[in-house]
């Protein structure tokens, strides 16, 4: 959906500086700087922000602290979005996919067979929706509480990043990439 169509979908309200900041951020923050406006494949987009920030941070804990930071920030960013164009997973959402390709990378050393197997893996789980993704999937579908939709919608995400996580562990443990 293009960003004048969410716009336009936005409920007609009166608009102070207060509402329209919020608004603001929670756009900014959901479509992460307006990747998810993108016309083809936002969440592949959103997913190359997330390897990119996470390649800068060099550190587990970096990556770690900046994961908590945009779960919080994020599930809140869903939130208020959802509820703007009274939605309950709107396309141009990609700040879960930064957040699961993070939690992905954090098994990531500094080499670009790793980064790009691990893109890959994650796009895979986060496309097909394998088990139990799509089960917190049909979860989040079936909330009305927003919080706890905008907890579905990231929570895929994140069980998606888990699911990379784990594949590429093993595949590190088998020494799958022993030439590296």
């Amino acid at each position: 959906m293009q960003k004048n169509q969410v716009f336009k979908s936005i409920k007609k309200k009166e608009w102070n500086s207060a509402s329209r900041f919020k608004a603001f951020c929670s756009i900014f923050i959901a479509t992460v700087g307006g990747v998810g406006f993108f016309p083809i494949a936002p969440g592949t987009l959103g997913t190359l922000v997330g390897i990119a920030c996470s390649w800068m941070l060099q550190t587990n804990f970096n990556r770690f602290s900046l994961l908590l930071l945009l779960i919080g920030m994020g599930t809140w960013a869903i939130k208020e979005f959802n509820q703007m164009t009274q939605s309950k997973d709107h396309p141009s959402i990609v700040i879960d996919e930064v957040v699961g390709i993070l939690i992905a990378t954090l098994s990531c050393q500094k080499n670009m067979v790793h980064w790009v197997t691990i893109f890959f893996i994650f796009r895979f789980f986060d496309i097909f929706k394998i088990f139990p993704v799509n089960q917190v999937e049909s979860w989040a579908e079936r909330q009305t509480n927003p919080w706890t939709q905008a907890v579905g919608v990231i929570g895929d995400d994140i069980v998606a990043g888990l699911e990379a996580y784990g594949v590429m562990v093993f595949l590190e443990f088998f020494q799958f990439f022993p030439f590296l």
